[in-house]
């Protein structure tokens, strides 16, 4: 990727890893509205410079980065659109991108470990 080009954005450095984001956000849905409404890849590129000036100016860290994940969304969809469950799995998976090299079989441990209902998709 060129960063001279016009259209770059923090989305696309590979550090922000934005487009795992984006297929997290698409694979998990939290939001129940319209394609149109949802603009998932607009949030994800707003998390993305979110993290980058993070990067630049402190450290990032799991609290900080669930903190962003709120912020992706208003406060009205995360209060009365998205299941507290879905948004519990989207902070983790999102962590899990950032924090930890795992298998697939590994994240279904750690959830099992953390309380989380038993996922057989593994299996």
């Amino acid at each position: 990727m060129n960063m001279d080009d016009d259209n770059a954005t923090c989305f696309d450095l590979p550090c922000t890893r934005g487009p795992e984001l984006l297929s997290l956000l698409e694979a998990i849905d939290p939001l129940p509205l319209p394609d149109s409404e949802r603009r998932y890849q607009e949030r994800a590129e707003r998390f993305c410079e979110a993290l980058m000036w993070r990067r630049i100016t402190g450290e990032v860290h799991e609290a900080y980065v669930n903190a962003a994940i709120d912020r992706i969304f208003t406060a009205a969809e995360v209060i009365d659109e998205i299941k507290p469950e879905v948004l519990a799995e989207l902070k983790f998976q999102i962590c899990a991108l950032y924090f930890k090299k795992k298998s697939p079989r590994d994240y279904a441990q750690d959830r099992l470990e953390n309380g989380a209902p038993e996922d057989h998709s593994l299996n």
